[in-house]
């Protein structure tokens, strides 16, 4: 496995993290740019997307949909874990913000939350 952190950003990404912690902003898409993991060789990675796209649609549709089952049910755990006491009303929320949050704006998130009586 390698890992790689971008050095010419790396003294600013610290300062920077310290900000947006400050300001309650989302950092994970700062640190998705700065920080790359790849732990699989160039044949390899061709060889296997060779491999899923010799599956049909149907087959790849219902992996991606067993993926985010998968996901889901991870996430659940994780917010069942962190608060235990947690009603499916909360969890649904916390699951609406986990996955797409970062998506929407907090007035949009809020619009959506609303509208879904969440």
């Amino acid at each position: 496995m390698t890992f790689s952190l971008d050095t010419t950003y790396h003294t600013l990404m610290i300062d920077e993290l310290e900000v947006l912690k400050s300001k309650n902003l989302d950092f994970r898409k700062y640190i998705k740019r700065c920080w790359k993991m790849n732990d699989t060789t160039p044949e390899i990675e061709t060889h296997f997307r060779k491999m899923i796209m010799m599956k049909s649609g149907q087959e790849r549709l219902k992996m991606g949909f067993a993926m985010f089952k998968l996901a889901r049910k991870q996430v659940v755990a994780s917010i069942r874990w962190n608060s235990p006491d947690v009603d499916v009303k909360e969890i649904r929320r916390k699951l609406f913000l986990r996955f797409y949050g970062q998506d929407f704006s907090q007035e949009d998130q809020e619009k959506i939350l609303i509208h879904l009586n969440l």
